[in-house]
């Protein structure tokens, strides 16, 4: 009886090669894409995050933000918004905060998928940061400032980024011409990353 020679197909394991080489690379494209092109930080300003609290995840602060982030978060939400502070005659920012206050002392903490997207928005927001010459001397600068850890001033100016990245979306559509019916007091005291009590 004569033995058959056995053949090695290596053409199909060189398909497996591409495969895998193809995956990685659209990996890392995707990766770089989310995080070079998509929400570029702006250049660092002197107002962002000047508040010298810590903004723990058990801090009425943190409550508030993260609801301004789950109402900004839906457009029909934010577009509402931005109706009833025209309606009202008040600003964008001082209304969208007098809601989230409410509904943080009406409801607590927001349920925990909102907070999840919120917090995976601030380590986003924090690599981008640390990616940056110009922002990480800027946070450093704040953090002496506001007395704050180089960490702590970190995700503050996090926060600050998120929330005014989503609020800039809705701000100019709530201009009114009438501007002299808003109240001068809450427009010096306006939402400058964090609520003012």
């Amino acid at each position: 009886m004569e033995a058959t020679p056995v053949t090695i197909n290596t053409h199909s394991s060189n398909i497996w090669k591409w495969l895998t080489g193809l995956s990685l690379a659209g990996a890392a494209g995707f990766l770089g894409w989310k995080y070079f092109l998509q929400d570029q930080l702006p250049e660092p300003v002197d107002e962002i995050a000047n508040d010298d609290v810590n903004i723990n995840l058990d801090s009425e602060k943190y409550g508030v933000q993260v609801h301004k982030y789950q109402m900004l978060s839906y457009h029909k939400w934010a577009e509402s918004v931005v109706e009833q502070a025209k309606q009202k005659g008040i600003k964008f920012e001082n209304h969208l905060n007098d809601l989230a206050v409410g509904k943080f002392v009406r409801e607590g903490l927001p349920k925990q998928d909102v907070i999840d997207r919120f917090e995976q928005k601030i380590r986003e927001y924090q690599i981008k940061a640390r990616q940056s010459v110009k922002w990480m001397e800027s946070i450093a600068k704040k953090a002496e400032e506001n007395k704050l850890s180089f960490e702590q001033q970190l995700r503050n100016s996090a926060i600050w980024l998120i929330l005014q990245t989503l609020i800039k979306k809705y701000k100019d559509s709530s201009k009114d011409d009438d501007t002299s019916k808003y109240d001068q007091q809450a427009d010096q005291n306006n939402f400058n990353g964090f609520i003012s009590n």
